[in-house]
Parts: structure tokens; sequence; C-alpha cells
């Protein structure tokens, strides 16, 4: 997978993290 990908649903995402 690419960086961009996981970065992008952190950033939609940030309570996954």
């Amino acid at each position: 997978m690419n960086a961009n990908i996981v970065l992008a649903l952190l950033s939609k995402h940030p309570h996954l993290m």
C-alpha cells in the first residue's frame, strides 16, 4: 500500500489512531 493512502485514511479518521 502507498503511504499516501494511509495518510489520507488517517486524515479522514484520526480517531483510528
